[in-house]
C-alpha cells in the first residue's frame, strides 16, 4: 500500500475475506491510524519508515501466547543488530530500543472468531530524522539514521532480512523450541539487576529485578526483602525505576 490507516486492519480484513494464507505480509508506505498497546497511537509517516503486519497461523498453548510477541522482537533486534550494525535491546514486552530510546514497536493481535490466528505489526523508525518525531515523543523516540550519525539507511534493502528473521524465528516456535528461543531472546535484554517498576496480575510493584526468562518467568526482589516470581503472560510491563511514567 502506498497508504492505509493501518496494515493490520488490512491483514484483518483479507482475513475475514479467506484472503490471507500463514505467512502474508501488508506493507504500507504510510499508516494513518498505527496503534500501539493500550490504544496508544504510532507515529507512521510517509517514506521513512518500516511498518508492516504478518499473518501467523499457528495453534499455540495459551501459556506461551506471549512468545508471539517475544519472536517478533527477536526478529526485529536480531536484523537491526546483523544488518545496521547497531546495538537493539528489548524492552518488555514490545520494544525495541537503541541507547535507551524507542526505534521499534511490535503489536501481536488476536480474535476470539479466528482461533489460531494472530496479526503481527511492526513498526520501525528507520529514516526520521529528530524533527520528524511529535514533541510528546521526541524525547524518546529515535531512528536508525539517527543513530548512524544521520547516515541514510535504505528501507527496501532490510524488509529482506526482517522477513528472514520472522520466518525463522516462528518456524522454531511452530516446532516448540521454547528454549532455544528464550535464550536468544534473553541476548538482547539488559534489565537484570536494575531497580525496576513492574506491572503485574494488575498490581505496580516495585524492586530489584533479579532474573528474566521467558520459560521461568520474572523474578523481582520487593522492597520489603521478599522475593516473587511471576509467568511471563502475567507480565503487562517492566521499565526502569528511573524512567518517567
Amino acid at each position: 500500500f502506498s497508504a492505509c490507516g493501518s496494515t493490520s486492519d488490512e491483514a484483518w480484513l483479507a482475513i475475514e475475506q479467506d484472503n490471507a494464507p500463514d505467512g502474508s505480509v501488508f506493507l504500507a508506505e504510510e499508516q494513518s491510524s498505527a496503534r500501539g498497546r493500550m490504544g496508544r497511537s504510532w507515529h507512521a509517516p510517509a517514506g521513512v519508515g518500516l511498518y508492516l503486519s504478518l499473518v501467523l497461523r499457528m495453534k499455540i498453548p495459551p501459556e506461551r501466547v506471549s512468545y508471539v510477541t517475544s519472536c517478533a522482537a527477536l526478529a526485529v533486534a536480531s536484523t537491526i543488530e546483523q544488518f545496521v550494525h547497531l546495538p537493539a535491546e528489548i524492552k518488555w514486552p514490545n520494544d525495541i530500543l537503541i541507547g535507551g530510546r524507542k526505534v521499534a514497536g511490535i503489536l501481536v493481535e488476536s480474535r476470539s472468531n479466528f482461533p489460531d490466528t494472530y496479526v503481527v505489526g511492526i513498526g520501525l523508525n528507520v529514516n526520521h530524522r529528530s524533527e520528524d518525531f511529535p514533541k510528546a515523543i521526541a524525547e524518546t523516540a529515535t531512528s536508525l539514521r539517527h543513530e548512524r550519525g544521520g547516515k541514510h539507511v535504505h528501507r527496501i534493502r532490510l524488509i529482506r532480512p526482517l522477513l528472514f528473521y520472522l520466518d525463522s524465528v516462528f518456524a522454531q516456535l511452530r516446532k516448540k523450541k521454547f528454549e532455544r528461543i528464550a535464550a536468544a531472546w534473553k541476548e538482547f535484554v539488559n534489565i537484570e539487576g536494575k531497580r525496576v517498576l513492574l506491572r503485574a496480575k494488575g498490581e505496580d510493584i516495585s524492586g530489584t529485578l533479579e532474573s528474566i526468562d521467558l520459560e521461568k518467568g520474572v523474578t523481582v526482589l520487593l522492597d520489603a526483602g521478599l522475593t516473587r516470581t511471576y509467568r511471563p503472560e502475567h507480565v503487562a510491563s517492566i521499565r526502569e525505576a528511573e524512567e518517567s511514567a
